[in-house]
């Protein structure tokens, strides 16, 4: 429904056949919410029992529409009118604002696609029935109840001792606006702080406070509060928190019996796969029992992973009611701890320590001539990229260049790849240049680290020499490589192309201010736990977005499963 074409909202009657028919309602939600979708199926059904009896119509006028509405408010933002709201929460949600450290099953894409599921559950009745009287005991409501729940197994899955979950409020509270169709929602991000060494009655207590405020200053729209807050850049997630709770307390057959004169008639809620967020936790109770479902997100998560959340949440549910003064940290027993962690932290199984590049080197003997490095115009396979770095490591060993910085100074392509490979071969620790950095900077990296060589292209060095100096840092040798990628190592010589003084400043290592060594031990580990999900073929390959800064996360990886 494009917002600027319209229409925004779509009736369909198709038939099926002489005797039953379907009505259709499709509505755009910035016009709409499920308060209005009650109001219109029940105002519906009676004008038709109406008509059909020869009667005029029995709804009264409305006193005010959505525009008298949109125009009150904008004009009690504008005279400070919500103040006092706005007050609060921007002093509640002030300071470093916590995002979910939950590990999802798939990279986030750059833009939300909405792509979702939906699994449906339903919470024993006798256990909803216990956890209603538990709740009324301890004066709280189902809501707060559910969200402490849900906030519960939050902090189990991720440790995190702040998190902001958010809610839609009907945004209703004028009696004039309870007959009215529009879009009045609005939404409340509840911060609570979770302790492990809290018991579940002591967050209880946080979270009634918090969702009582929250409720007394809901008039301050949220899309105010976050453009205040400055926090909407990141377009891949919704701004304030990934996750929402919904508690229906409105009836699911919108509070009526569907009752037409001379026609049976049934509600059908179609499946939609869509997700407005990573997660939705929703729930209604009706009958004296609490059913629910989780939406989400099928472009971050897989069905077995939301499969364990239910299951989980029945957990906590069973163990709060059994003693809910346990800790919050003791909720999950030992056993489903063990598999929480399994499909939330996913640890992987540590292995005997190997050097990089003999993975790498394995990967040349299996497939010497296949594509090891593409770029724009050239190629190489794994047996050249390993001759030509092997070039470069016996260089570097000649001229007892082991166990020192080497800079480098390289554009992404197979050039970077090649030195990369041969420094590690060598025992030389290299170390990433960016000339774009400011001059201080660079002076400050280059004086503390003391690289014995720097590698650069032919066309940098002119500029590179000139630079150098006026930085006054020495650089015992600097290489320039040939531009062309092709053979580029085939014969390599170092020269001393520039022998600069240097300041009497004592230099520090490196490690000891802001750089840090990598091994390759580290960098497979690295690689076995961030692409878990990557199932490598032969001859197949991706994109690498290569830069020196980020060398183990997008250089090494596709040079060990090829």
């Amino acid at each position: 429904m494009p917002l600027s074409e319209g229409p925004l909202l779509r009736v369909s009657l198709l038939r099926q056949s002489s005797t039953q028919h379907m009505l259709l309602l499709s509505i755009h939600h910035i016009i709409s919410d499920e308060w209005s979708m009650q109001i219109m199926v029940r105002e519906l059904l009676s004008l038709y029992n109406a008509y059909s009896d020869g009667l005029s119509s029995p709804l009264s006028p409305l006193r005010i529409h959505y525009k008298d509405y949109s125009e009150w408010q904008r004009n009690t933002i504008g005279a400070g009118q919500f103040d006092t709201d706005r007050k609060y929460w921007l002093s509640r949600l002030s300071g470093d604002l916590p995002v979910l450290a939950l590990i999802p099953d798939h990279t986030r894409p750059s833009v939300p696609s909405y792509r979702g599921d939906q699994l449906q559950f339903i919470i024993e009745s006798t256990i909803s029935s216990s956890f209603r009287t538990y709740l009324d005991s301890r004066g709280a409501t189902l809501f707060m109840g559910l969200l402490t729940v849900v906030k519960t197994l939050l902090y189990r899955y991720t440790g995190q001792q702040d998190l902001i979950i958010g809610t839609p409020v009907a945004g209703r509270e004028h009696p004039d606006l309870e007959e009215q169709v529009g879009y009045y929602l609005n939404t409340l991000a509840l911060r609570s702080y979770p302790s492990g060494e809290d018991s579940f009655n002591t967050y209880l207590s946080q979270i009634k406070s918090v969702s009582l405020e929250g409720f007394a200053h809901q008039g301050y729209p949220f899309d105010h509060l976050v453009e205040e807050l400055g926090v909407g850049a990141d377009l891949s997630r919704n701004p304030l928190f990934d996750v929402a709770i919904i508690l229906q307390n409105i009836d699911v057959n919108h509070g009526h019996s569907l009752h037409m004169h001379g026609i049976s008639v049934t509600a059908e809620h179609p499946e939609l796969h869509i997700s407005k967020g990573d997660l939705r936790f929703q729930f209604v109770e009706q009958d004296g029992r609490i059913s629910g479902s989780i939406e989400y997100n099928t472009d971050l998560y897989d069905r077995p992973r939301i499969e364990q959340m239910v299951s989980d949440l029945h957990t906590v549910l069973s163990g709060l009611l059994q003693d809910p003064d346990q800790r919050l940290r003791d909720l999950l027993h030992k056993d489903d701890t063990v598999l929480l962690r399994a499909n939330f932290t996913r640890p992987f199984e540590l292995t005997p320590p190997v050097p990089l590049i003999t993975v790498i080197e394995e990967q040349v003997s299996r497939n010497p001539d296949g594509l090891a490095v593409e770029e724009e115009n050239s190629s190489i396979s794994y047996v050249e990229l390993s001759r030509q770095s092997n070039r470069l490591s016996h260089l570097l060993y000649s001229y007892g260049l082991t166990e020192v910085c080497t800079g480098v100074c390289l554009g992404a392509g197979i050039g970077v790849v090649t030195v990369l490979l041969g420094c590690i071969k060598s025992g030389s620790i290299y170390m990433p240049v960016d000339l774009s950095q400011p001059p201080k900077r660079l002076q400050y990296l280059l004086r503390e680290s003391r690289p014995g060589l720097l590698i650069t292209t032919l066309g940098e060095l002119t500029s590179l020499v000139p630079l150098l100096e006026e930085l006054d840092c020495r650089v015992p040798y600097l290489l320039g490589l040939p531009e062309s990628s092709d053979n580029m190592l085939n014969s390599l010589s170092l020269d001393v192309h520039g022998l600069i003084s240097i300041s009497g400043t004592t230099a520090r290592l490196l490690r000891d201010q802001e750089g840090v060594y990598t091994s390759s031990e580290v960098a497979l580990e690295d690689y076995e736990s961030a692409f878990p999900a990557v199932e490598p073929s032969e001859g197949k390959g991706g994109y690498i977005f290569l830069y020196l800064w980020f060398y183990r996360s997008s250089e090494g990886y596709p040079r060990t499963v090829g």
